[in-house]
């Protein structure tokens, strides 16, 4: 096994060259740091050690010093020489193995890993203090063997200049994954205070720099979790060397901060003086507070003094959790309330998040002007604005100002400018204070690229556009994607689609997830890292994992990761699970769990069911993690239908995918996805509502469908004769529940139920769509097994829109479409249910009864008696 080396690097100039000398000197002089490089371990042959080792940037912050990252990883044997930052020679360490033995957490259990405030005390210099350190002597006066050994090392990759980049609105140094997971549910603590106090709080920290870019909302919540604390004069409010996690701000009194300006060997002097004075207002400590570093000095109380205690755990989840939950309203406004971005993967979406400005506008104050030329649009975060057209008076001179319409939070304006560089059609004026985001034309181009090529790019490959071309105008065996126009006849189409969400229609598009079939009951997730995509664990709360049965013998799963390197670290941490289960007898030694290399760019373990339950399931805390939240209840009965998807043999093959690139062993990370010609997470599909046609005729439906539709209405009826509080789909799986005790299992074909013709050209339409798996079974027309509630939204497919062939209706709308349709001589199949559990659709099937066109395209059984 190749083995890792630390090395030095030749830096590119004479100024570079003396800062890398002068780190080792003071290293060799016993200073706290011996500062290397980052680049240098992270470029070290073997592709450095800390890629070797999978240590995340934010750790590598904490071990930049040599020494101590040496000693973290070796014995002192092994690290004679390099801990002090120079060799003439590559210094041989030892091969992975051991490396990995001696550094637990790489298993990535939770709580494996070390301590921060165990290790030894790091330096916290980062590299703009570094550069501005004042170096006692030349190097050659002080080390001229170091700058020796710098000279012979040109053949050593040299180190690329770092970027200089624009700091963006990073609120914390804290990384989250296996080692300290963030769990969804958190509860601030709160400690009742002086209104006095309160109020002195929330204005020091007002004007406080690292916190005056916080929201005033953001700021309460912090000052309510702020402890008050008194102090006697001579009383040491924190010491130097503590480790402390918390920061203060003083409210009266005074106190005195021993500094370090005598020290010697201090790599930042913050003062000259030996003591500083802090007054009333001042927040201090927060370096302590932010990073978790020892304190650099003692600070002690000069009179009788008052303080607030915030604590880092208070202040990270206070804050990052606004931020997490600021960033994900961004988002979300950008996917759903800006058609021009519905499309846009998720990528896209985050790099126009990320160059939204954010403006305030007092009332009164005009935003646009009509007639101005603009290329920006807005959306509003908070408050109100009012549109308004100037309109010239009638018989007299000057213009009158006409408000048309409201923006309330959430909704958008000056889009067609920004779109197409016009003037205002409006004036915009701020009704009350109000908050914007603002996106301007010139920065989304210069991130994004030209809009206008990506809305033709998407629109060609937008799985919408092919249904549409499936739907045109055909001949008497189908649509234009089954049959084109006869002389001896045509048929006109339209099609209804129970609504995708913008998530999955941009994953489909973007061909980062395909549509899912028949065979995936679960639950797409409504939100968050993983809106649109079906989580394989549909639980969420502990006291649901006994519900769920036991698994069958021998029953097996396949899961894929991102990289090998996820593989490996899970395959070892599920073999430790399977030894386990051994030892308890719970699973057979026979049953091994084994790597599957099918793909290329997925690397797989396929395992018995009993490991992936006792890995993913039973062992792990369920709760959401934040940012992992789905918006779904914990359903136990969705558990058990995903559970049953992925160790089944149906196709397409049913796996699961760890979406989690930081933690293989992340529950909450693992989505459905099908194994075809590339492994794919699943999403909603194209849910086929209904299909409407003109001029076209329909064979009989099978007498056991007939006979499944019934048993549909006598449960529906028992149903509606009973209600209670619980929802239909829960009304519904007790049915299902009561009927597969009693040993009810109707053959369900593989695109679903349906009459032979329209059993035919779904099979059609799903091949049409096979790129992106858009649609993937028959339509909800004929589900009579398990009939879902209906939804507030709908998508027609319909060449007779003006524009693009396809709109959005409301339930309301989508009725009135489906009246006006049946007046022009169309007909369509309905579910049974929906006449007598949904309001207005009596009326749509009363209208369907009557029409001889629906009767003679069906000759008869295309409307069903209720």
């Amino acid at each position: 096994m190749e083995a890792v080396q630390v090395v030095q690097v030749e830096s590119q100039s004479q100024t570079e060259e003396e800062r890398g000398v002068k780190r080792k000197v003071e290293g060799n002089q016993g200073c706290q740091a011996g500062l290397i490089h980052k680049g240098v371990l992270l470029k070290a042959p073997g592709e450095g050690v800390l890629q070797r080792l999978q240590i995340s940037d934010a750790d590598v912050e904490l071990l930049l010093d040599v020494e101590h990252f040496i000693q973290f990883l070796f014995s002192p044997n092994e690290a004679s020489g390099a801990a002090r930052g120079i060799s003439p020679e590559p210094k041989k360490l030892p091969d992975e193995v051991l490396i990995r033995d001696r550094v637990p957490h790489k298993t990535l259990s939770a709580g494996n890993f070390p301590k921060l405030g165990d290790l030894p005390p790091d330096s916290d210099l980062d590299d703009d203090e570094f550069e501005r350190r004042s170096y006692p002597a030349s190097v050659a006066e002080t080390e001229p063997a170091v700058a020796d050994a710098l000279e012979g090392s040109s053949d050593v990759e040299e180190l690329e200049e770092p970027a200089m980049l624009e700091r963006r609105g990073g609120v914390s140094a804290l990384p989250t994954g296996a080692f300290n997971v963030r769990f969804a549910n958190w509860t601030s603590p709160y400690f009742e205070k002086e209104k006095a106090h309160q109020d002195f709080l929330f204005k020091s920290l007002s004007h406080c720099p690292l916190f005056q870019e916080l929201e005033h909302d953001i700021l309460r919540a912090i000052v309510d979790t702020m402890e008050i604390e008194k102090f006697e004069q001579g009383d040491a409010i924190y010491e130097k060397n503590n480790v402390g996690r918390s920061g203060y701000l003083l409210i009266s009194g005074v106190a005195t901060a021993e500094t370090d300006a005598e020290d010697p060997f201090t790599l930042l002097r913050r003062s000259s003086k030996k003591e500083v004075n802090i007054f009333e207002g001042t927040f201090f400590g927060e370096h302590t507070m932010l990073f978790g570093f020892r304190r650099r000095m003692t600070v002690r109380a000069v009179q009788p003094t008052v303080v607030g205690k915030l604590k880092r755990d208070v202040y990270y989840n206070v804050v990052t959790r606004s931020a997490m939950h600021e960033r994900s309203v961004r988002e979300k406004y950008l996917r759903t309330g800006v058609p021009m971005f519905e499309t846009f993967d998720d990528e896209l979406i985050a790099r126009i998040a990320d160059i939204m400005e954010k403006r305030t506008f007092k009332r009164g104050e005009v935003i646009v002007k009509q007639g101005d030329v603009g290329a920006e649009f807005f959306m509003v975060l908070r408050g109100q604005c009012e549109a308004s057209i100037r309109v010239a008076k009638v018989g007299s001179e000057g213009f009158d100002e006409h408000v048309v319409r409201t923006y309330s939070q959430g909704e958008r304006f000056g889009e067609l400018a920004f779109i197409n560089r016009t003037p205002r059609a409006a004036t915009v004026t701020a009704a009350t204070q109000v908050q914007l985001l603002s996106l301007d034309r010139d920065n989304f181009e210069r991130v994004v690229g030209s809009l206008d090529i990506k809305q033709k790019e998407n629109y060609a490959s937008d799985p919408r556009k092919a249904l549409a071309d499936f739907y045109g105008i055909g001949g008497l065996n189908g649509p234009r994607g089954v049959d084109t126009e006869s002389p001896e006849g045509q048929s006109a189409w339209f099609a209804v689609y129970r609504p995708t969400s913008r998530d999955a229609l941009a994953k489909m598009l973007n061909q980062t997830a395909v549509g899912k079939g028949l065979n995936v009951k679960g639950k797409s997730a409504k939100r968050n890292h993983l809106s649109g995509f079906v989580p394989f664990l549909q639980i969420s709360e502990e006291r649901h994992k006994t519900r769920l049965h036991p698994p069958p013998a021998n029953s097996r799963a396949t899961i894929y990761y991102q990289n090998k390197e996820a593989q490996h670290l899970a395959l070892l941490q599920l073999e430790r699970v399977e030894k386990t289960l051994q030892e308890r007898g719970e699973t057979a030694p026979f049953h091994p769990i084994r790597k599957d290399e099918s793909y290329s760019t997925v690397f797989g373990i396929n395992l018995p069911e009993e490991v992936l339950r006792e890995a993913y399931i039973l062992q792990p805390d369920i709760t959401f993690q934040a940012g992992w939240e789905t918006g779904r209840a914990s359903e136990p009965a969705f558990m058990e239908m995903n559970l049953h998807a992925v160790r089944s043999n149906g196709r397409p093959k049913v796996v699961l995918y760890q979406y989690d690139l930081t933690n293989p062993m992340n529950p909450h990370g693992l989505l459905i996805a099908y194994a075809e010609s590339m492994v794919k997470p699943v999403v909603s599909d194209f849910d086929t509502f209904t299909v409407g046609s003109r001029g076209m005729r329909y064979e009989k439906i099978a007498a056991d469908q007939s006979d499944l539709m019934a048993w549909t209405l006598d449960n529906t009826r028992r149903i509606l004769e009973d209600p209670n509080a619980l929802s239909w789909n829960s009304r519904w799986l007790e049915i299902l529940e009561k009927a597969d005790a009693e040993g009810f299992h109707p053959y369900i074909p593989e695109f679903g139920f349906g009459d032979p013709t329209s059993y035919r050209l779904i099979t059609e339409v799903i091949e049409a769509t096979k790129f992106s798996g858009a649609v993937r079974h028959g339509a909800e027309c004929f589900n009579f097994y398990f009939p879902q509630e209906l939804d507030s939204e709908y998508l027609i497919i319909w060449d007779g829109f003006d524009g693009k062939p396809w709109a959005y209706r409301d339930a309301s709308g989508l009725r009135e479409f489906l009246l006006e349709r049946i007046t022009e001589g169309y007909s369509f199949p309905m579910n049974p249910v929906w006449p007598i559990r949904d309001e207005g659709w009596f009326d749509v099937y009363d209208a369907l009864r009557k029409s001889p066109h629906a009767r003679l395209a069906s000759r008869g059984i295309r409307v069903y008696s209720v």
